[in-house]
């Protein structure tokens, strides 16, 4: 199987996130970092594109409608 990057490749949520994890583990985050899913109302629901960003303002929910984004995956957490 190709990479999940790769155009015409998919993954569900959960899968992402055990990705993200594994690459990013919980262990070397800070005490009072909010890292997880945000706001993810179907963890079997498939991610098709993503938008990496440092924020999720205004202008990254644009771009991600505009790209045909179903995934955001941001730095900062939605609400700190």
């Amino acid at each position: 199987m190709p990479p999940f990057w790769q155009k015409g490749n998919s993954m569900k949520v959960k899968e992402l996130y055990e990705h993200l994890s594994a690459r990013f583990p919980v262990a070397l985050r800070a005490e009072w970092d909010h890292d997880g899913l945000g706001c993810s109302p179907d963890p079997e629901g498939e991610v098709t594109r993503a938008l990496c960003t440092l924020d999720v303002t205004d202008a990254a929910i644009d771009r991600a409608i505009a790209i045909g984004a179903n995934v955001i995956v941001s730095h900062h957490p939605l609400l700190f």
